[in-house]
């Protein structure tokens, strides 16, 4: 049988046996599936094996029967021998892999939009010579270490999607800081960013803030507003990295406990260093009233409104 006929069999996808293979004819099965484009998973155990687990995309091995061989050609190993593993193993490679662009999405466009803060606040002090910093160094560093960790790290520990299973195989080649996938963080961080300042520069003048009239009492309150701002934006944001290819109002967030748990630990941490007078001193922040939070919260959702419109359009963040 030729390469063209067998890959005719091939084609349709349909469960096929092939009986009394030898090497040579399970390294021909292997490479043509590749040649048609499919990610390819073989299993084994004997010597004979080992040429076409070290071809396949993932090759199998049997840890209790398997030879020494098959075990050293093999990219993955089953320790009890059973076939209901390399599932669970899938599925846990999966998770890991999503979790892991979920971490990266989150990262990226928080430090972006921290980032668009920082330069448009020396951007502006160019034109207007006395406009003050939208944040101080040591509210960043807060935010950074106070704001940024638990909720990164309980993407990390996230469940797997419910529809994990039904996506089709990524290609092994492909890089995950692909061309979507940093447009998507990059444009969330500089629209974040961009939020950030408005709510800065809107408070600003509220206080009655003018250019060479300023007082330090007048823009403390607006820094404090903007470094709420941040944190706050940065947390409904996590919700849109935890969903990134269906709505955040399909989205069940109660199986991922630690998540809410690290948003409301991140609250309290900066109530307390907006109310805390020990704080509100050293640090240079002042208690907000509803009126602050609620100018607030009507920027905060605009990074979130922009990926909804995204999905419903049909373009995922990944």
């Amino acid at each position: 049988m030729t390469d063209l006929e067998l890959k005719n069999i091939l084609k349709p996808k349909k469960s096929l046996i092939f009986a009394r293979t030898m090497p040579s004819d399970k390294m021909r099965i292997v490479s043509l599936l590749q040649e048609l484009g499919e990610i390819v998973a073989m299993t084994g155990d004997g010597v004979n094996d080992a040429p076409a687990l070290k071809k396949a995309d993932i090759g199998i091995a049997m840890g209790i029967t398997g030879t020494e061989v098959s075990k050293e050609s093999a990219t993955m190993i089953l320790l009890n021998d059973s076939f209901a593993s390399i599932v669970a193993a899938i599925r846990e490679g999966r998770r890991i892999y999503e979790n892991l662009k979920k971490f990266i999405w989150y990262m990226f466009s928080s430090n972006i939009g921290e980032l668009v803060t920082i330069i448009s606040s020396v951007i502006i002090a160019i034109f207007i010579a006395d406009f003050p910093n939208i944040l101080t160094a040591i509210l960043i560093l807060c935010i950074n270490l106070g704001t940024d960790i638990l909720p990164a790290i309980s993407m990390g520990a996230g469940p797997a999607d419910d529809d994990l299973m039904n996506k089709q195989p990524r290609d092994p080649n492909a890089r995950i800081l692909n061309k979507k996938f940093v447009t998507s963080f990059v444009t969330s961080g500089i629209i974040l960013g961009l939020c950030v300042v408005a709510i800065f520069i809107i408070t600003l003048y509220s206080d009655g803030w003018r250019h060479n009239l300023s007082s330090l009492g007048e823009y403390s309150h607006a820094m404090t507003v903007a470094f709420a701002g941040l944190v706050t934006i940065q947390m409904i944001n996590t919700f849109s990295a935890i969903s990134p290819n269906k709505s955040v109002f399909k989205t069940n967030y109660l199986k991922n406990p630690f998540h809410l748990f690290a948003v409301f630990m991140s609250f309290v941490f900066i109530f307390i260093l907006i109310y805390t007078p020990f704080f509100q001193k050293y640090i240079g922040t002042e208690s907000l009233t509803i009126k602050d939070w609620l100018l607030i919260i009507s920027f905060s959702f605009i990074p979130l409104v922009y990926q909804e419109i995204r999905k419903a359009l049909g373009k995922n963040m990944h």
